[in-house]
């Protein structure tokens, strides 16, 4: 039985499909891997009962550095809690008893608060085409490099405290704007007012409730920025937060004493084995000034003998005077007496 040959142009067919198909699927996997990267984001911690659905409201098993896409729904418990980072710059942190919907498409990313209050911190200012706004009933927030609490009761009451930088409010009813900046507080009840029957007030670091101030403890980079924008003072957001300000005091000394303690043994100061030869200069201008006297006051000392022999005389002779003055007052007329004779001899003469 004889086999008939396939013509080899068939087999050149069956070999670009078999190509194109490969291509194909890896294009494919490239498209999906870039939407999914342009639209994912990825939570950071879990607290408590936390509840995650997507688009269709089915519930997605999560955990931590779990990534979640565009519109999915996360929700909170009593006592429960979740951050999300949105991409690396922009983070939010939903409180206990809180829904929001996350949406990202690109560089545009907004979160739905539906119910509770979140945290919001956009560390660095947008960049251009970026966009990163929270809605809340009929106002959006518009964010850049800011940080803050927003928080929506049942009865339509919203208040926006904002903690660094600035928030433009804007009600889309009516196209009113309000700035809020750091350490300013806006309230409205979207039930019964907008966005121009808001009250805006100066809050401080007493009027922060607790889940801001326990987010703040262990973000001191934030806290301290938040410190320098408002004048709040970090030592009292600390202990209001529950914590201890010595143990940073502390821990800044350890730190510093451990600095410090490193350049000590060094033995460069101590040593300093280069001042060690400064004798030779010391050797060679001891001799010089021992040669040099040795042998001027040699020749001088002949001739100043002779004088200083009838100097010494005379002062021995007034120290011997003076000192038989007091004793000898009867010998001082007999010799006196001689000293006019040879006087006298060389008048003669």
């Amino acid at each position: 039985m004889e086999f008939e040959e396939r013509p080899p142009i068939i087999g050149r067919i069956l070999k670009i499909l078999a190509i194109v198909i490969v291509l194909v699927a890896v294009g494919l996997f490239v498209l999906i891997s870039i939407k999914t990267k342009t639209t994912s984001m990825r939570i950071i911690s879990i607290t408590g009962s936390v509840l995650v659905q997507d688009t269709e409201g089915t519930a997605v098993h999560i955990g931590s550095d779990s990534v979640i896409l565009s519109g999915y729904t996360v929700s909170s418990g009593a006592s429960g809690s979740a951050s999300v980072a949105l991409d690396t710059n922009k983070t939010v942190t939903i409180d206990e008893n809180t829904r929001a919907v996350f949406r990202r498409t690109d560089e545009i990313i907004s979160v739905d608060l539906d119910l509770g209050g979140l945290f919001f911190e956009a560390a660095k200012p947008l960049m251009m085409g970026e966009s990163f706004t929270i809605n809340t009933g009929t106002l959006t927030m518009h964010l850049s490099s800011a940080s803050g609490y927003l928080q929506t009761l049942e009865d339509g009451t919203t208040s926006l405290t904002v903690t660094s930088g600035e928030v433009d409010v804007i009600d889309r009813s009516s196209n009113y704007a309000v700035a809020v900046t750091a350490g300013q507080k806006v309230t409205i009840n979207l039930t019964s007012g907008t966005l121009e029957d808001c009250i805006l007030e100066r809050v401080t670091e007493n009027d922060l409730n607790d889940f801001v101030l326990a987010y703040l403890l262990d973000r001191w980079e934030l806290r301290d920025t938040i410190c320098f924008q408002t004048g709040w003072d970090n030592e009292t957001l600390i202990i209001l937060a529950g914590g201890t300000p010595e143990t940073e005091e502390t821990y800044a000394s350890e730190t510093e004493e451990t600095e410090s303690s490193t350049p000590t043994p060094t033995p460069r100061p101590t040593s300093t084995p280069r001042p060690s030869p400064t004798p030779e200069p010391e050797v060679l201008v001891e001799p010089a000034a021992q040669v040099v006297p040795e042998v001027i006051p040699e020749t001088p000392a002949e001739p100043e003998v002779a004088p200083e022999t009838p100097a010494e005389t005379e002062a021995q002779q007034t120290e011997a005077t003076e000192a038989t003055e007091a004793p000898e007052q009867t010998q001082a007329p007999e010799q006196t007496e001689p000293a006019p004779e040879p006087e006298q001899q060389n008048e003669a003469t």
